[in-house]
């Protein structure tokens, strides 16, 4: 069996933005605090006592983090050995571990983890020394930016950015600084924006058919947040023809991503700054979809605007591709909506198709993982059909879920926060249609599928070495042949 491997870059901004704290526990009051600190600071006296270097400290806020994962029948003394763990962390400069411990009690607690996030971030400031412990910190903080960002929480993505761009600047990567400054002015030119669309946003809700209003709130959601799903239905209802017009191929029942592409491409032209690269980048996606049914020169001339577009405006930082230590290739998957399940008229239908929200940005791997990437991780090759570059088989899920755990603990991976584990069928599905509907991600002709894949008529009854065929429009191949997966 093969399987796909992702992973969140940052593992703790994996949480779902807006989620209900209805299920969440209040903050325990400063009394049954204080007892539980007494009690903690009590059994662990002889960790404390021998804890006196910086690299001691870390390690006993490690032990506090893992003692309060572990303990589930004591919420107060959870709580307490969370925040233990998190300003220990923050104090000896550690901040991806003080990210973490805040992590979790905001899943847990009603906490302002944005307030706690930068507390943390200042506190760790102080015992930051050197430039590679500056561009690890600076790094952290680019998807609280974005968060923050996303949230409508202008004044604290503000004040995350003034903290991230003094540290790129101590940290002496001019590449990191760049980036992070263009970030800090983006936030700016969108909390700017948002000022201006507020009234607006409060006149939507008695007028929600007006195309003045809709057309400042949904040209603020497209143009600055990137929140095309509900900026398009506005602009649809709007007073400006262009927008209009571009705004009603995309709602089409059987929409065409040429027309659409090229209708958001020409908009984009007469914008400047971010709404200028943000309508490009998504005029740019769905130039992507196009790319399958097109040949010759019209193949050229999209190729050409996609490699002229950003990836993802609000997202300066994260990287659409890159490659992890063991030579493992990785491809970001921006989140989204689909319909899963089988189209009618496929082969085999027995799928009843529903809608499925991805919530998250995850990364897919952009091939199967490779019998050499599965013996430099578990030191050890099951498959019957040897090759280094040949898709692993014969291993049961277990045995893929322990090469996620092993991946994700080898030193640089970790010192990178990265967590791997197996895609769910959601996932896996929405990144294999990459917003097709059809039978096939490149289509419903099924002629084409030896193109994409290697399957009963032409494999010869084995696998092959990954990335021969063909790719999906999203750059991830073998997602129709070669062998099953986890």
């Amino acid at each position: 069996m093969r399987f796909f491997m992702i992973f969140m870059l940052v593992a703790f901004a994996a949480t779902a933005i807006g989620q209900e704290t209805d299920h969440k526990s209040a903050i325990p009051d400063e009394a049954a605090q204080k007892a539980a600190t007494a009690v903690i600071a009590d059994v662990y006296k002889p960790d404390y006592d021998q804890a006196k270097t910086p690299a001691e400290k870390i390690e006993l806020a490690k032990k506090l983090l893992s003692e309060a994962i572990n303990t589930k029948d004591d919420a107060v003394s959870r709580f307490v050995l969370f925040r233990i763990a998190r300003d220990m962390a923050a104090q000896q400069g550690e901040l991806t571990m003080a990210l973490e411990a805040i992590h979790r009690m905001e899943l847990e607690f009603q906490v302002d983890q944005m307030q706690m996030q930068l507390d943390a971030a200042q506190t760790a400031s102080k015992a930051l020394k050197l430039p590679a412990d500056y561009q690890t910190c600076a790094v952290l903080l680019a998807p609280l930016i974005d968060k923050a960002s996303v949230m409508d929480h202008y004044e604290m993505a503000k004040s995350l950015s003034a903290v991230a761009v003094g540290w790129a600047k101590k940290s002496k990567d001019a590449a990191l600084l760049e980036q992070l400054t263009s970030k800090s002015k983006k936030v700016e030119e969108i909390a700017d924006e948002f000022v201006k669309v507020k009234a607006a946003k409060i006149n939507l809700e008695s007028k929600p058919t007006d195309p003045e209003t809709n057309l400042a709130v949904g040209r603020f959601l497209c143009f600055f947040k990137g929140d095309w799903e509900r900026g398009v239905t506005m602009l649809a209802l709007s007073n400006n023809d262009q927008y209009k017009t571009a705004a009603a191929l995309e709602l089409e029942e059987q929409p065409d991503p040429l027309k659409i592409g090229d209708g958001w491409w020409k908009i984009a032209e007469v914008l400047d700054g971010t709404a200028k690269l943000q309508t490009q980048a998504h005029a740019a996606q769905w130039y992507r979809k196009a790319l399958p049914s097109l040949s010759g020169l019209s193949k050229a001339r999209i190729e050409r605007l996609i490699a002229s577009a950003p990836t993802s405006e609000l997202e300066p930082l994260t990287p659409t591709k890159f490659t992890n230590s063991i030579g493992m290739k990785l491809v970001l998957i921006p989140k989204g909506r689909f319909l899963m399940g089988s189209p009618k008229g496929e082969v085999g239908h027995n799928e009843t198709q529903h809608e499925v929200t991805i919530s998250q940005d995850y990364y897919l791997g952009m091939h199967e993982v490779t019998q050499d990437q599965y013996e430099k991780v578990l030191g050890q090759n099951p498959s019957q059909f040897k090759g280094l570059k040949n898709p692993v088989e014969q291993v049961s899920w277990n045995e893929a879920v322990e090469f996620c755990k092993r991946l994700s603990e080898l030193p640089e991976e970790k010192k990178a926060g990265r967590v791997y584990r197996l895609p769910t069928g959601a996932e896996w599905e929405y990144a294999c249609r990459d917003g097709s509907k059809t039978a096939f991600s490149f289509g419903e002709n099924s002629k084409s599928l030896g193109d994409y894949a290697w399957y009963n008529d032409n494999s010869g009854g084995k696998p092959h070495p990954v990335g021969e065929k063909k790719p999906n429009a999203r750059g991830l191949y073998d997602m129709h042949g070669n062998v099953w997966e986890w």
